[in-house]
């Protein structure tokens, strides 16, 4: 079970700064870290995503907070096309890539994560 967590990389949406990222820089970052055996990437629309910050006492992280709302989806949208980058080139990598929809509750992810450490072992 030890060797599952060593190999797994949990990833949601980057926080990138509030200006576009290419895909270039995408993949000279990824090029420069481990590559995982697996990769969970949780996803959620930008509406949900915008709603759980609001929920939060402090709101948008501190560089988005002058954000309006037509901005702050638009910055969730690039963030997820970043996830895509990341996701299609570990997946030429052969990585496994576990996609979680995370519009519900967190025990989603729990329970497939759960289910993979069971099987690894």
């Amino acid at each position: 079970m030890r060797d599952f967590y060593k190999g797994l990389f949990l990833f949601s949406p980057p926080p990138f700064p509030t200006k576009e990222v290419s895909e270039k820089q995408v993949k000279d970052y990824l090029g420069k870290i481990f590559i995982p055996d697996t990769l969970v990437l949780t996803d959620a629309s930008p509406e949900t995503c915008e709603q759980r910050m609001l929920k939060r006492k402090e709101g948008y992280p501190g560089k988005y907070k002058s954000l309006n709302k037509k901005q702050m989806l638009n910055r969730i949208d690039e963030m997820k096309k970043v996830s895509r980058i990341i996701k299609d080139t570990f997946e030429s990598q052969e990585v496994e890539v576990i996609e979680v929809n995370t519009e519900g509750k967190i025990e989603s992810l729990i329970g497939i994560i759960d289910k993979r450490i069971k099987n690894k072992d």
